[in-house]
């Protein structure tokens, strides 16, 4: 939700900015998180088959 209002705030003042910044390493760090959980869940089922 964060980059999606920093991009809107970005593209209304035509510039980026440090909430810009913030958003997208927030945006890396839950993608690293989901990623991290899908990877174990596939691992918990590949070992219950």
């Amino acid at each position: 939700m964060q980059l999606s209002v920093a991009t809107a705030v970005a593209v209304r003042d035509q510039k980026s900015n440090g909430r810009m910044e913030s958003a997208l390493k927030h945006a890396e760090e839950v993608e690293k998180e989901y990623f991290d959980f899908i990877n174990a869940i596939a691992a918990k089922k590949i070992g219950e088959a």
